[in-house]
């Protein structure tokens, strides 16, 4: 899921990947299970999953971008690490629909319009969308890589990447939790057909060019640029981020404008200040195995999800609705995380480190 990196003043960052997988655990799965009616449970779920858990993914694509971009000069680019890290993403991301196909194969075949047609919209999201439900992360961070790689290649400035990437950003807040705001252009003749067509093909703008560009980017500029900010005052801007981000998405909901709460617009200012504040902390040690242990969590906990919701439907144990099963599906994935860790290290199954 990310850049090795083998320098220790950056091992809150592996910590903080960890904290960010149990995070993308949540939004799949409701930590206080689902709740029929609106009560405390429910403003907490919704706190966690649509609020905190938002800054996950920003921080992977930054990550990623601060790491691949910090091995290279932006000034003289040479895009050799880039097409490595494109090739390796790409295999993890094949790899990892493999993993999750024979899931895909009962959609594509219950398809209610047909198997044909079930095949041809799994095509379609495998290159446009994601070949299932998280891996839409792997399938942006490789867009977005060649994006920025090749406007690096092609002389554009660090600082003129992040400010077009931000003008998508913004864009893609109207496909998303600002979705209420064009939805009444749809019934306009041109623009709506524009709109029509664009959902159609790419169902979402959480995706490359909307989502990861701009934190990908945002990573690359934060390679170059040295800021100066201290702890507390990284501390606080985060904290004062996370305030807005969580006013923000009751707001959107309030009225009526989120179609998905993927894409908010305090998430970013949140993910930077707690990337400033992480780069202030240093931690002692190997973190390495926390490293590939998120993950490992990040990848398999759908599949985990999957088996458990299977199991519950077929053996009459209703644990769909209970935080039973946000408890189960944690602590299944990260002890199968842990297990193939240590697995695969072991002579005879180093082939398991191709999925992580």
């Amino acid at each position: 899921m990310d850049i090795t990196n083998k320098n220790s003043q950056y091992n809150s960052f592996d910590v903080a990947k960890l904290i960010c997988a149990v995070f993308v655990v949540m939004i799949h799965v409701p930590p206080f299970g689902r709740q029929e009616t609106m009560n405390l449970l429910s403003y907490l779920n919704f706190g966690l999953r649509h609020c905190l858990s938002r800054t996950a993914v920003p921080l992977f694509f930054i990550f990623n971008g601060f790491f691949l971009y910090k091995k290279t000069s932006l000034e003289a680019f040479s895009p050799v690490h880039s097409k490595t890290y494109f090739k390796r993403i790409l295999k993890l991301y094949l790899l990892w629909s493999l993993v999750y196909f024979p899931i895909s194969l009962i959609n594509i075949v219950n398809n209610p319009k047909g198997i044909v047609y079930g095949f041809f919209m799994y095509l379609k999201n495998l290159i446009f969308v994601g070949s299932y439900t998280h891996l839409w992360y792997l399938s942006a961070l490789l867009f977005a890589v060649l994006l920025v790689s090749f406007l690096l290649y092609k002389k554009w400035s660090p600082r003129k990447i992040v400010f077009t990437s931000f003008f998508f950003f913004i864009l893609g807040l109207l496909g998303e939790s600002y979705y209420g705001v064009i939805f009444p252009l749809r019934k306009l003749p041109f623009i709506g057909d524009i709109i029509h067509i664009y959902f159609k093909i790419f169902s979402t703008t959480r995706n490359g060019l909307f989502f990861a560009f701009f934190y990908v980017s945002l990573g690359m500029f934060l390679s170059d640029k040295e800021i100066l900010i201290s702890r507390k005052k990284s501390l606080f801007f985060f904290v004062v981020s996370l305030f807005m981000l969580a006013i923000e998405a009751f707001a959107v909901t309030f009225f009526g404008l989120a179609k998905d709460y993927n894409m908010l617009l305090f998430a970013a200012p949140a993910a930077l200040f707690c990337f400033l504040f992480l780069r202030t902390i240093s931690i002692k040690g190997n973190t390495i195995h926390i490293r590939k242990i998120s993950s490992l969590i990040f990848y398999g906990h759908m599949l985990v999800l999957e088996v458990f919701w299977k199991w519950s439907t077929v053996s009459g144990v209703q644990i769909q609705k209970t935080p039973l099963l946000f408890i189960i599906v944690l602590f299944v994935t990260v002890f199968l995380a842990i297990l193939i860790q240590r697995i695969s290290d072991k002579k005879g199954f180093k082939w398991l480190k191709a999925i992580y």
